[in-house]
């Protein structure tokens, strides 16, 4: 199958509806555990897209991961996500 036919089947796979998690604090987006994220992800059969780049500001209160389906993500998955997520007040050397 040719790349295109890869992208071609992966857009008819994806996700169209999509719940969120939002951040709880402000900050610098720091690190990311993505072997975490990965392994929530399969858990509870999900697709995760981050909203913000390692290095970004996250304001108190914005989307920082968007969780593939209708249903709405329990409070104990969006505490598992967010601790994920490293946001701290300085952006950190490597950025």
């Amino acid at each position: 199958v040719p790349a295109s036919g890869d992208a071609a089947v992966a857009r008819a796979l994806a996700p169209t509806e999509w719940t969120s998690v939002t951040s709880r604090r402000e900050g610098y987006l720091q690190a990311v555990d993505t072997d975490r994220l990965l392994a929530l992800a399969v858990k509870h059969g999900r697709v995760l897209r981050l909203q913000h780049m390692i290095g970004s500001f996250v304001a108190d209160g914005s989307i920082v991961i968007h969780v593939s389906g209708r249903a709405p993500v329990p409070d104990t998955l969006a505490s598992e996500l967010r601790s994920s997520l490293a946001i701290g007040r300085q952006r950190t050397v490597e950025q």
